[in-house]
């Protein structure tokens, strides 16, 4: 092999090495959820819209119900840091129309995050027992949800058939990450009950 011939396949190797470089660079800056946001200090931080589901990630949930309480335990209100910047994100699924994030997050995907893996599982309902559990105490682990939910609702039903299978799956989707500690809503100043300053680990509740 030639002293040309070894140059040749080194440039080639090189040139393909950059290009997937290069193309690793362009896919991380257009998925990276950190570089399609930054922080600003002007008039557009009163302007913008806050981004889509940016008040679902402070509010309360109801595990019985397995419903929203539209109670806030988190602050999604304020959008201005202690250093007076907000932080806006480029929306490429809204023609690139630039949307303020609250304080107290620290990013925001445009494309969600979800597990692959789908949770599964199946019950058979015998008349007044699911899953051999008693009807009348039936118990949260079957995997059906909470007690007031529609699923509960749906199989506490079906057990007073004969016989009845049904399958519930579940998928698990990651939207924001939250800055800690989280500025607490002023909305609930007394959702935190501290006890007394006399207070002994003997004492019992009356």
């Amino acid at each position: 092999m030639s002293i040309t011939t070894v140059k040749a396949i080194r440039t080639l190797l090189l040139g393909s090495a950059l290009q997937t470089v290069k193309s690793l660079l362009l896919f991380l800056s257009w998925n990276s959820p950190v570089l399609s946001c930054k922080a600003v200090n002007n008039s557009k931080c009163e302007s913008a819209p806050f981004v889509p589901g940016h008040n679902l990630i402070g509010e309360g949930f109801d595990v019985i119900t397995l419903r929203r309480k539209g109670a806030y335990l988190i602050d999604v209100a304020t959008y201005r840091k202690p250093d007076g910047t907000c932080t806006l994100c480029t929306n490429r699924n809204q023609n690139k129309t630039l949307q303020k994030l609250p304080a107290s997050v620290v990013d925001w995907r445009a494309i969600s995050q979800c597990k692959t893996d789908i949770s599964s599982s199946a019950h058979t309902t015998v008349r007044y027992s699911i899953a051999g559990l008693n009807i009348k105490a039936i118990s949260t682990s079957v995997g059906i949800g909470g007690t007031h939910s529609m699923a509960y609702a749906f199989a506490t039903k079906k057990t007073k058939e004969d016989h009845y299978s049904f399958s519930t799956h579940t998928v698990t989707c990651t939207h924001y990450r939250l800055a800690g500690p989280s500025p607490t809503s002023e909305k609930q100043p007394h959702t935190i009950i501290l006890p007394p300053p006399n207070f002994h680990v003997f004492h019992k509740c009356l």
